[in-house]
């Protein structure tokens, strides 16, 4: 071992390795790869990311202030399965998001499913050392490893990045009386004002996080696109919207509505490094709610959505958010407690939007066909949880849920909801209602 490495959690690293110790937020990555990849090509590749990423080399150190330790010797071991079925790669992820890491180390695994000339790899990450664009840039560069070791090459695999420092401190956050009295403020109101939750099945017994896959091609996304920027808004807050929509038609009875949705907020350009490439948590969340009515407009709740996260995220709200876990204590009782009411549904949905990746058409003989991304949202969460991916002018989505407190069929009628509603949104001239949708 060349250096020893010891760095505290972070605020939010903290809270997530709270939430992981109870059973959650395992993040699950799905990439379906065509061409000749196989079982030592991957081995090899993952031990040189591993290698080169100090993160990926990481224990948690259980003491009186959980830490970062690095390994000796850091090693990835690497599961292979023959693919017997189509299901088989997603029984994988569901099982992924169930089983917690040791702390003692790695904080990462993968599966790799063999199929003839597809393959499909399971990667799965506690949560406390990654996020979703970082998985992307992991991801993005494991693919590229693996074909330069089909080519015959010698990958370098010096290290390349150390821990990047805790979210707090590269945003300098701070959380000053005034931010707290609004904090306090918001919360009251919330509870006098509760947004309309879907929480339609057993909510006393043990809870699982299933997901259901949904794939839009080009045809769907690029007009979508355009139709996003002529309407001034951005495809979030399309995502936004149709998850409101999808979810005000799951809860029924007519009339006006308040619902809330969320969104994970990369606060990458709020650092003060160029922490761009990093890998890390480097994400918060920004908490929004709504009224929705049968004469709801598609396109303006669209708008209203990116307005009102550009205005969140200017006022430094998703900055604040990390330092509230710290200062109201949260811990394994406080979250214990929130998992025990209403089946640990917090707010009526949740957008994770990774963006738009410039994957490249193809990484030597392989190709990346589809990816697909969750977490572990069974013990407390939002009712209905949409994670979004783009490349190649295709949209995969994920929609996750907990299983009994929301049933499969309420699910696949949302998923089934959403899809139809961005189809529709960059095909049709006329607006959207929700009466409509």
């Amino acid at each position: 071992m060349d250096t020893p490495v010891r760095r505290n959690l972070g605020v939010i690293e903290k809270l997530f390795h709270v939430l992981h110790g109870c059973g959650a937020l395992i993040d699950v990555n799905l990439a379906r790869v065509r061409g000749p990849l196989t079982p030592e090509i991957l081995q090899a590749a993952l031990t040189c990311l591993q290698q080169r990423h100090m993160i990926l080399q990481t224990r948690i150190d259980e003491g009186r202030a959980p830490a970062f330790v690095r390994m000796s010797p850091p090693r990835i071991a690497l599961q292979v399965l023959e693919r017997l079925s189509p299901e088989s790669a997603l029984e994988v992820a569901h099982g992924e998001l169930h089983r917690p890491f040791d702390s003692s180390g790695p904080l990462w695994r993968v599966t790799l499913l063999r199929g003839g000339d597809r393959h499909e790899i399971v990667a799965s990450f506690h949560h406390a050392i990654i996020d979703g664009l970082s998985c992307m840039h992991l991801l993005d560069e494991l693919l590229a490893l693996c074909a330069e070791l089909l080519e015959g090459k010698t990958p370098d695999a010096t290290l390349r990045e150390g821990i990047v420092r805790p979210l707090e401190e590269l945003a300098a956050s701070r959380l000053t009386l005034s931010r707290k009295l609004g904090f306090l403020w918001n919360s009251l109101k919330q509870r006098c004002l509760p947004a309309k939750l879907i929480v339609d099945g057993d909510t006393s017994s043990e809870r699982g996080t299933r997901f259901l896959l949904r794939k839009l091609g080009s045809e769907v996304l690029r007009p979508l696109a355009a139709r996003c920027r002529s309407e001034q808004t951005t495809v979030h807050g399309t995502l936004c919207a149709a998850a409101l929509f999808g979810a005000y038609a799951r809860i029924g009875g007519g009339g006006a509505k308040r619902l809330s949705c969320h969104s994970s907020v990369n606060l990458r350009s709020a650092c003060g490094e160029a922490v761009e490439k990093a890998t890390g948590c480097l994400i918060s969340d920004v908490g929004m709610r709504f009224l929705i009515s049968p004469d709801s407009h598609f396109w303006s709740v669209a708008r209203e959505a990116k307005a009102r996260l550009d205005a969140s995220i200017s006022a430094r709200e998703p900055h604040d958010s990390i330092l509230l876990a710290q200062w109201l204590r949260a811990d394994e009782t406080m979250i214990r407690k929130m998992a025990a009411l209403n089946g640990g549904r917090m707010n009526t949905a949740h957008v994770s939007n990774r963006g738009r990746y410039p994957i490249p058409e193809s990484y030597g003989p392989l190709r990346l066909e589809e990816l697909y991304a969750t977490t572990g949202i069974h013990l407390v969460g939002t009712c209905l949880w949409l994670g979004a991916i783009s490349f190649h002018d295709e949209l995969f989505l994920t929609i996750a849920y907990a299983e009994p407190a929301v049933l499969n069929s309420t699910a696949e009628a949302f998923a089934d909801d959403v899809t139809t509603m961005l189809t529709r949104a960059g095909n049709d001239k006329d607006a959207i209602k929700v009466s409509s949708a």
